[in-house]
């Protein structure tokens, strides 16, 4: 065969040669995805809570319940406790109206009790002793439930003045002359004269039991005290 001929690669004169430079397209978009991008807006970035704070804010909304719970009970304690205290200073009240009531009427019969009493005593001190007795002692005992008989009656119609200074006055006069009834009142009574004992001695007994009777209720009756104690 006959030899080929060589083939020689072209030989560039300048160096400098420089590529042709691409053009960069940018990507098409159709026309129902642009109007969907437009109608959808774009999502919000989600926050991000830590856990530590997360934790500090469920223990301040529970701490928070728990004082309003405690301040409502409180105030609904309170509102209880005052409106209990009302009703009792209410009760307490009528109560003591009630029974200072009560010790008027008491009062007015001690006061009719007073004035029998001391209608007793003077009707007993003024009983005559017998011819034989010759006693001072018993001459001036006499004397003094003469003088205190005129005494209980004025205290007896004073009584219903509810001055506290004249129910303790009428308290120890009564007091008094219950001790004096019994000792030397007692030996007393066998000393007067005979004619008329039964008289002497039903004024005796009548003059002792008012007078113990008066004192024990001027000094321990709770209506009475009230009546005194209680300004209407």
């Amino acid at each position: 065969p006959a030899p080929q001929p060589q083939v020689k690669a072209p030989v560039l004169e300048e160096s400098t040669y420089t590529p042709p430079v691409k053009e960069k397209h940018a990507p098409q978009v159709s026309a129902a995805a642009a109007a969907s991008l437009l109608e959808e807006p774009a999502p919000e970035p989600e926050r991000k809570v830590s856990r530590f704070n997360e934790a500090d804010l469920e223990a301040a909304k529970a701490n928070a319940q728990k004082r309003a719970i405690e301040q409502s009970l409180n105030m609904t304690t309170n509102v209880d406790k005052a409106e209990s205290r009302r009703l009792m200073n209410e009760l307490r009240m009528e109560r003591e109206a009630e029974l200072a009531k009560k010790g008027f009427t008491v009062v007015i019969v001690l006061m009719i009790l007073g004035l029998l009493a001391a209608a007793a005593l003077y009707f007993f001190s003024v009983r005559e002793f017998q011819d034989s007795m010759d006693n001072g002692f018993y001459s001036g005992v006499t004397k003094v439930m003469n003088y205190t008989s005129f005494g209980l009656g004025v205290v007896s119609v004073l009584l219903i003045l509810r001055v506290g200074f004249v129910k303790k006055l009428g308290s120890f006069l009564f007091g008094l002359m219950t001790a004096l009834l019994l000792f030397p009142g007692l030996p007393m009574l066998m000393q007067k004269k005979e004619e008329g004992m039964a008289l002497t001695a039903v004024g005796y007994g009548a003059a002792l039991i008012l007078c113990f009777a008066i004192c024990f209720i001027l000094s321990t009756s709770e209506p009475v005290n009230m009546f005194y104690k209680r300004k209407e």
